[in-house]
């Protein structure tokens, strides 16, 4: 039921006793385990970091540049469409700009004409949903 007690002498080569040899090899254990833990964790991140490839890619400011554009004035209004006239740009951020588009013409015909009875987006006869982007 009980361990047999530790006879705590001192021994004669480090100048120890058993319960401090004991102690001693216990903190040595947990020294390299948390060694061996923050490597791991080292080479983890580090091959995640490497893998995710940020250090080659350059921000995308045109995706940038369209979420960060807000309706208060018809002058951004007359940006989004410029920006709108390449075909190729207008493909590669379609998503971006169907969703820019209508919040232009919502402040526009809501906010800059008043007309508040006309639904954003327009939608057919058949209650299809007009692609404004399309046209």
């Amino acid at each position: 039921m009980f361990s047999a007690p530790i006879t705590n002498l001192v021994n004669n080569l480090n100048g120890l006793t058993k319960e401090e040899e004991i102690g001693l090899k216990e903190k040595q254990r947990v020294i390299h385990l948390s060694a061996v833990n923050d490597e791991h964790k080292e080479n983890y991140l580090n091959s995640y970091f490497e893998d995710l490839n940020l250090s080659t890619q350059e921000p995308d400011w045109s995706q940038m540049i369209i979420r960060a554009t807000e309706f208060h004035y018809f002058s951004n209004c007359k940006s989004l469409l410029e920006m709108m006239e390449v075909g190729e740009f207008v493909f590669k951020y379609k998503n971006q700009l169907e969703g820019k588009l209508e919040e232009m013409l919502t402040w526009f015909i809501y906010v800059k004409l008043g007309i508040t009875t006309r639904p954003i987006p327009p939608y057919a006869a058949d209650n299809r949903k007009v692609d404004l982007l399309g046209l």
